[in-house]
This record gives structure tokens, C-alpha cells and sequence, in this order.
């Protein structure tokens, strides 16, 4: 088995370009919130800079290609929504819309050139 980085865990999630202009991550607790987490590329450090609880239960988490949305899956709440973010130049997030989908969504994925999200449950 082999052993994978704890950055690489976060690169789903991770904004290093767009409207903000530093390393950061978005992680959901599965748990009320979206963790925003920078990342110190000199020292390697990790810190949690904000905290967004207006998600059920955050489990996987997607960066827009232009860096300005995070879209987010509703895993095991009773609503099984994709939710979206507006991802302000402080790095905090709003909450934008939430869609209500089929049962147990897991992962989601953006195509690369048309408006499209695929999630799968």
C-alpha cells in the first residue's frame, strides 16, 4: 500500500489561484463545517483560518476552475444536497444554493470545459 502525503489528501479542495492570493484549503468535518485551512509552503505548516456551519454534513470538497465558487456534498444528511459557495478574497465562504439530490452522494466532479457537475452516491 502505498503511503500518500497529507498535502495530496487535501489538493481536492485546495485553491492555490483565482480571487485569493494565498495556499489555501477547504475541509469538510462531515460534522456542521467547512474547515478553511492555509497552507505555509516555506515552513510546510498547516492553520485553520475559518470555519463555515452552514453545511449539514460536509464530506467532499471542490474548488471552481476560476477559483471563485467551492461546491460541496451534503454525504449523510437527510437532504443528500450539492452545495454552493462563494469564495470571498478573505478566503471565507457563502453560502450560495443548495440542490437536493439522490441518497448517499460520496464525491462530485467538474467537467473540464462545459457548466457541468457529476456526483456519485
Amino acid at each position: 500500500m502505498k503511503t500518500v502525503p497529507f498535502l495530496s489528501l487535501l489538493q481536492a479542495g485546495m485553491l492555490t489561484s483565482g480571487i485569493v492570493a494565498q495556499n489555501i484549503a477547504f475541509v469538510g468535518s462531515n460534522a456542521n463545517a467547512i474547515a478553511t485551512v492555509s497552507f505555509d509552503t516555506k515552513t510546510g505548516t498547516f492553520k485553520v483560518t475559518g470555519n463555515n456551519t452552514d453545511s449539514s454534513t460536509p464530506s467532499w470538497q471542490e474548488v471552481s476552475r476560476d477559483g471563485k465558487l467551492l461546491y460541496s456534498i451534503e454525504e449523510t444528511s437527510t437532504e443528500h444536497a450539492l452545495t454552493s459557495y462563494s469564495i470571498g478574497q478573505d478566503g471565507k465562504l457563502k453560502k450560495l444554493k443548495s440542490i437536493k439530490g439522490l441518497a448517499g452522494p460520496v464525491s462530485l466532479d467538474m467537467h473540464p470545459t462545459q457548466p457541468i457537475i457529476i456526483t456519485a452516491n
